[in-house]
């Protein structure tokens, strides 16, 4: 049996490893920061409300990151994938598979992310299953993607 740095096996499905410490880290410093803005600066400071909420949608936000799954099941030739509570769950086949695919951005010339997704087609449109989003280097996204195509057993051909 392999072991993946970014996947984990229960029989036969492989789910993608989730940070889910580190997410909720995060959703609990975005809270405390709005609490902070909008209970701790004083009542007649609008603006300090406003960043307050601000901070409350980013807390909505990191909290959604904790609840994305995706789950490639090699013997039924599917990848189901749930970004999170809020959308369904959407299965594609290995079938659909067009490529993998690394998304580089920039900001001046400095690598700012990196995405590794894996691209569908499906009915004639093109459909992305994002696997992994990267700040400032891309080896990780290269390795997810390694790791998924063995998985799948098709080959990456980047």
């Amino acid at each position: 049996m392999t072991q993946y740095k970014y996947f984990e096996q229960e029989g036969s499905k492989y789910f993608l490893k989730s940070k889910t410490t580190l997410a909720y880290g995060l959703v609990a410093l975005c809270f405390v920061v709005s609490l902070y803005f909008i209970l701790g600066i004083g009542s007649d400071d609008k603006t300090g409300r406003y960043f307050g909420v601000f901070f409350l949608f980013l807390t909505l936000g990191a909290y959604l990151k904790t609840t994305k799954k995706l789950t490639i099941d090699p013997s039924a030739k599917t990848i189901v994938s749930k970004n999170h509570v809020l959308f369904p769950e959407k299965t594609y086949h290995f079938n659909d598979f067009e490529r993998f695919h690394v998304d580089d951005h920039y900001i001046n010339f400095i690598k700012a992310n990196s995405q590794a997704s894996i691209v569908f087609d499906q009915n004639g449109k093109e459909k992305s299953v994002v696997l992994m989003i990267t700040l400032f280097t891309s080896k990780p996204a290269q390795k997810i993607i390694n790791e998924a195509s063995e998985i799948m057993g098709i080959e990456s051909g980047l």
